[in-house]
């Protein structure tokens, strides 16, 4: 630990697991010392998001400099350094400490440290806290290797960051919409691997970031606050090393002994899969061009694909299929305004229940098109950003607060085909199927129809999916 809040770590035999500090000290991000006066009492229970009569600073760095004060053992084992913050008002005070740790994943040691953040803020409202640490294993990060969960990139699970340090690595290395849908970060080289992640299940804003010219890369978990004064802390990221080289089969052993943890903690059971054959059918009804994974289908409409495509699935066995995104924000689904539209998918839904199938809805229900009903006529439900205006985001989709009342209005236009009669139909699916295979009467009833039987002007094009790394035992 350095003097001015910088800090190095080294594994056990001496390998470099960060670079030497050069301006990394943590980022504690304020926003001023005012505290915000509302148009809403949430305090009596409104339902409608806080909405501030005058605007809210923007964040700046509370730091201007760090002072070491002193340094504090714990009874843990672990060290606190106690540092004086310099800020353009009131003093404040870090308290950052640190604790060993060593645990055993899939019978390999891993050995580290766990660090946390405590600010004495006093008057100032601290929105984030955000450690800075320059990490690369060995000499160099330029052949390291790094993974992280992927929710949208191919291929679907992890992503792999190139390390090129000759320029600035681009924004899409960031994840911070998904918030805490990012449990862990991984780094390996041929000196071994680096595992971080927290205690505990935390709001961040993530990101990997390469800064040209510094051969280091920067994992960083931003934790936010929530704009709160007084005293604050983080939760604790766990930094573990082990001199194991970095595969798909270690980072799936350390997903699931991240799993492990979280379930452990907060008490949870693993839930066990309903085995069922699924068909998914991802953004069906929602433009002109119906678009999924490894489909792209053209010229059709609602009805055609339920008398076409839901009695193929039921003949070998579908007992759910997933439609898609019918109710879109880019597109919502207006009873009033699209009767045809809505009556081509209650068609839809009617037709896999009699086929002993449940039909299921991707429902993007916190933001929607900026001119869409619920926006419209609604304001009170947006959620706003510190200046009062709507808090938008996938292009100008706006979006609402869960705390609103909305879920009593979007619920109307899809009343007797959307979550009771899908628990319906879902009891009389698992009472007709058994293990995935309809029984021959439902088999009947659903029809037998071959490639040839398209609907007039349809067209179907299969997309070969990217092919999976294979996962192989250790």
């Amino acid at each position: 630990m350095h003097h001015a809040a910088q800090v190095e770590l080294f594994a056990p035999d001496g390998t470099r697991l960060t670079a030497e500090p050069a301006d990394e000290q943590p980022l504690i991000a304020t926003s001023g010392t005012d505290a915000p006066e509302l148009t809403v009492d949430l305090e009596a229970g409104a339902s409608e998001p806080q909405i501030f009569r005058t605007p809210i600073e923007d964040e700046r760095m509370l730091a201007r400099g760090y002072e070491f004060r002193r340094c504090e053992p714990r009874d843990d084992g672990g060290v606190t350094f106690v540092f004086a913050i310099d800020t353009d008002g009131e003093p404040a005070e870090l308290r950052w400490s640190f604790v060993p740790r060593s645990v055993r994943i899939e019978g390999r040691e891993w050995h580290g440290v766990g660090d946390r953040y405590e600010v004495d803020a006093g008057e100032h409202f601290i929105d984030s806290i955000m450690g800075r640490y320059p990490w690369r294993i060995g000499g160099t990060v330029t052949d390291d290797r790094t993974m992280r969960l992927a929710c949208y990139s191919q291929p679907r699970g992890w992503y792999e960051m190139p390390l090129d340090i000759s320029a600035d690595s681009g924004p899409h290395n960031a994840w911070s919409f998904f918030c805490s849908g990012q449990p862990f970060q991984v780094l390996g080289g041929a000196e071994g691997t680096l595992l971080l992640y927290y205690d505990e299940a935390t709001q961040i804003r993530a990101r990997q970031v390469i800064n040209a010219g510094r051969d280091a890369l920067y994992l960083d978990h931003r934790v936010v606050i929530g704009r709160r004064r007084g005293t604050v802390e983080t939760p604790r990221q766990w930094m573990l090393f082990s001199a194991q080289p970095l595969t798909e089969n270690l980072w799936m052993q350390l997903y699931h002994h991240v799993k492990r943890e979280y379930a452990a903690r907060y008490g949870f059971t693993q839930s066990r899969p309903v085995p069922a054959g699924m068909m998914r059918m991802e953004s069906l009804g929602t433009r002109g061009q119906y678009r999924g994974r490894n489909v792209r289908m053209t010229g059709l409409d609602l009805r055609q694909v339920a008398d076409y495509f839901l009695p193929l699935a039921a003949e070998r066995g579908i007992r759910r299929v997933d439609v898609g995104a019918i109710v879109n924000p880019e597109h919502p689904l207006d009873a009033q305004a699209e009767p045809e539209r809505v009556a081509s998918a209650r068609y839809l839904f009617e037709r896999a229940h009699a086929l002993g199938m449940q039909a299921l809805i991707y429902w993007r229900i916190s933001y929607w098109n900026e001119h869409a009903r619920l926006v419209v006529e609604h304001p009170q439900w947006w959620n706003r950003t510190r200046a009062g205006e709507p808090l938008t985001g996938f292009g100008n989709l706006v979006n609402l607060s869960l705390r609103s009342g909305r879920r009593r209005v979007v619920r109307h236009p899809h009343r007797g085909h959307g979550r009771d009669q899908l628990r319906r139909g879902r009891a009389a699916a698992d009472g007709r199927a058994r293990d995935g295979v309809l029984p021959r009467a439902a088999r009947r009833r659903a029809g037998v129809l071959g490639r040839g039987n398209a609907p007039a002007g349809a067209r179907l094009l299969l997309v070969p999916p990217r092919p999976l790394r294979a996962l192989r035992r250790p």
